[in-house]
């Protein structure tokens, strides 16, 4: 992956305004087609489901100005890729998931924020600490 600076480059001459994902193969039949062990969720019941992906193909379209927006001749790139496997993380998983998702988030979080010129000062965690 790329693009961290927020630059997503050109194609064409072009300048890539935004980045569009398909996942092919992860329709109804998700659950038979990759295996995934039979689990009865209750209604409004929240699970996280895995998936394995492989990008099969990437393609560019040209991207629509949203109402208001300017319409720049922009690209869109779209990734187009396909579900190999697939599992329900179990509840039960000690909140290591939560706690990816959260770190993910913080990263992200803190990229956005660069990119307007916001820094944050380094704060050492727990383990930093503990070791000196």
């Amino acid at each position: 992956m790329a693009a961290d600076d927020g630059d997503l480059g050109e194609f064409e001459g072009r300048r890539i305004a935004s980045v569009k994902v398909v996942i092919n193969n992860a329709g109804d039949g998700l659950s038979k087609a990759m295996d995934i062990e039979p689990q009865l969720l209750e209604y409004k019941d929240q699970v996280y489901v895995l998936l394995r992906v492989v990008t099969t193909k990437v393609r560019f379209e040209k991207h629509e100005p949203e109402k208001g927006e300017e319409d720049l001749d922009e690209m869109d790139r779209v990734q187009i890729l396909r579900a190999e496997g697939a599992m329900i993380v179990p509840n039960d998983a000690g909140g290591a998931v939560d706690e990816m998702i959260r770190r993910v988030e913080d990263h992200e979080k803190i990229k956005r924020e660069a990119k307007k010129g916001i820094m944050r000062l380094p704060v050492a965690t727990e383990d930093q600490a503990a070791t000196g």
